[in-house]
């Protein structure tokens, strides 16, 4: 399945290794589901529209989104009224320890990429 990355993030290799890959300008990406201002209604329809012709010119079969709790239902609608799947990566907190030089350890959490949910059409009665 070819994936193409529509979230605020370059993929992870997990998330390559999976079929995900990015956009050339990820720039635009970014621009398209960032709102710096509270949006209409009809300024998230436009960009949801723009970013599933980018998916369709690209020739992928799903989009991995993730972004705007607020915006994600729509790209969902406009992505499946596209005949696009829309997938949420699913990752897990990690927790890792590195040895420092000094002998000390370093705690970190990573998110690791786990797979993927996928986006059912919801019909709101």
């Amino acid at each position: 399945m070819k994936i193409l990355n529509l979230t605020q993030h370059k993929a992870t290799p997990d998330q390559i290794a999976e079929g995900v890959y990015d956009y050339e300008n990820h720039n635009l990406i970014q621009q398209l589901i960032t709102f710096d201002e509270i949006p209409t209604f009809s300024d998230m329809i436009d960009r949801a529209d723009e970013l599933a012709k980018l998916v369709i010119e690209e020739g992928a079969d799903a989009a991995m989104i993730g972004g705007a709790p607020y915006f994600m239902p729509i790209l969902e609608f406009v992505l499946f009224r596209s005949n696009i799947t829309p997938l949420y990566s699913f990752s897990k907190r990690v927790s890792e320890d590195t040895v420092m030089p000094d002998g000390t350890i370093q705690k970190t959490s990573v998110f690791k990429h786990q797979g993927f949910y996928k986006a059912t059409p919801v019909i709101y009665l």
